[in-house]
């Protein structure tokens, strides 16, 4: 896979959102995450581990699912979506899921996990936006 060339920000056919951050060609770390993200009734941002096993498409032969992410990456894409929800303005809250990470055993970077959640709730925000 040439990971550089990839889209950051993709809507999959399953509904699903795959965004990717990073270059795996030199130091500065990759990452990718596949996740779901839906509007709630109440405010704020609500975080959610998938149990789901999907079979269709893979990021790359490196993608661990849910539970089975490591912990500090977890976190950072959860900070990062939490950032891009503060800054988004949104007066309604979401349920962000997380099913499945890219975690590159020597490219996986913490800052690259805090890009991608960001990156997947701003193209949610702005994607919402542009079919209202």
């Amino acid at each position: 896979m040439n990971f550089g060339l990839k889209k950051r920000f993709e809507i999959q056919e399953d509904g699903t959102i795959v965004a990717r951050a990073g270059v795996q060609t030199n130091c500065s770390g990759i990452a990718a995450v596949r996740i779901c993200i839906t509007s709630t009734e109440g405010t704020g941002i609500v975080f959610s581990l998938s149990q789901k096993e999907f079979n269709n498409e893979r990021l790359d032969d490196l993608v661990v699912s849910g539970k089975a992410i490591p912990e500090a990456y977890k976190t950072a894409v959860f900070k990062g979506a939490q950032d891009a929800y503060e800054e988004s303005g949104l007066s309604k809250g979401i349920q962000f899921e997380l099913i499945e990470a890219l975690v590159h055993p020597i490219d996986a970077r913490e800052l690259r996990f805090i890009e991608v959640g960001k990156t997947a709730v701003n193209g949610w925000v702005e994607h919402r936006r542009c079919i209202r």
